[in-house]
């Protein structure tokens, strides 16, 4: 039972370093983290281990984590550049990469103004105070928990073990914990948490996300989704979509189209017939001179090249 009970006070410390630091560990480095001693010293309170002096060893095990990784990958030549496409607003630590299923998740925070950063830490505890005086929250903590706070190694009755993975069991929890999300913004497990133990849940007023896929029958299809709080200053946001963009552009801009191309990509497209087949560009640039003449070529292959450069650009941009 004590072998037991450690194994989840461990799993409940993996959960709050990694949701404190926004990075995973790999399997292999948190063991070599618990070997180490550095999660048995902060439990017992041995060796003056508070929060952030373990906060400082996890977070050199990690840039091991990410250095190795990353060598790994570059020497398989599966690695151009890892930046962060996740902005949490004043993240712990910048620069420090997700890592799931063997990839290197882009992950990177906006770095919120130091108004704006104050302004998210009071609001999160004014609204952890008034979630605390909430008549659900009393009655879940009076009925189920004995208006005592749960210690890690009774939570498994709640909540099931499993880093970030972890799933909230109890019912009646699971719908108190969505209650504070829609009403605080809170992350749904950190809500739960909050809930059992009066763990500081997250609050992110600026979160960037975005997401590209080219299938081989489909078009180049990329998203930037921005999620930000109505008091953060538009130049900010613009910020953060610009961040967002830089990278899935490769630094290249919005990839702005001129209207002569776009006209011609327009004029041969309409062109094709039923089964995607098209007259030669000879052909094709008679026509166009005669219907676009402030606008002639003078021969088809740089006319075809205007088209096939606006066809890359607009149909299968080089989204990373």
């Amino acid at each position: 039972m004590v072998e037991q009970n450690r194994h989840v006070n461990e799993i409940a410390v993996r959960h709050q370093l990694e949701g404190s630091l926004k990075v995973e560990f790999d399997e292999t480095y948190w063991d070599v983290f618990v070997a180490d001693g550095y999660v048995e010293d902060y439990l017992v309170g041995r060796d003056g281990m508070d929060w952030e002096v373990l906060k400082g060893f996890a977070k050199t095990v990690l840039e091991r984590q990410h250095k190795h990784t990353l060598e790994v990958l570059q020497k398989h030549g599966m690695l151009e550049e890892v930046e962060d496409l996740d902005s949490g607003g004043g993240g712990d630590t910048p620069g420090l990469p997700s890592i799931r299923s063997g990839k290197v998740v882009p992950s990177f925070a906006v770095k919120l103004t130091e108004r704006e950063r104050k302004r998210g830490d009071v609001l999160l505890e004014i609204s952890m105070r008034k979630a605390a005086e909430r008549p659900d929250v009393k009655r879940f903590r009076d009925e189920r928990l004995g208006g005592q706070r749960i210690l890690y190694d009774e939570a498994e009755a709640f909540v099931s073990p499993g880093g970030l993975s972890e799933e909230i069991t109890d019912r009646e929890l699971a719908d108190l914990a969505r209650r504070l999300e829609r009403d605080y913004g809170w992350h749904r497990n950190g809500a739960a948490w909050f809930v059992l133990n009066g763990a500081r849940p997250r609050l992110q007023p600026l979160i960037t996300r975005a997401s590209a896929n080219r299938t081989k029958h489909g078009l180049s299809n990329c998203k930037i989704t921005i999620q930000v709080a109505p008091w953060i200053p538009s130049e900010e946001v613009k910020k953060a979509f610009l961040q967002a963009r830089d990278y899935v552009r490769r630094g290249s801009g919005p990839g702005t189209v001129g209207e002569r191309q776009l006209e011609v990509l327009r004029f041969v497209e309409e062109r094709h017939d039923e089964d995607g087949r098209r007259p030669s560009f000879e052909t094709l640039l008679k026509k166009w001179n005669q219907e676009y003449p402030y606008w002639k070529y003078e021969d088809y292959r740089t006319f075809s090249k205007t088209y096939r450069r606006a066809y890359k650009e607009v149909v299968y941009p080089d989204y990373r």
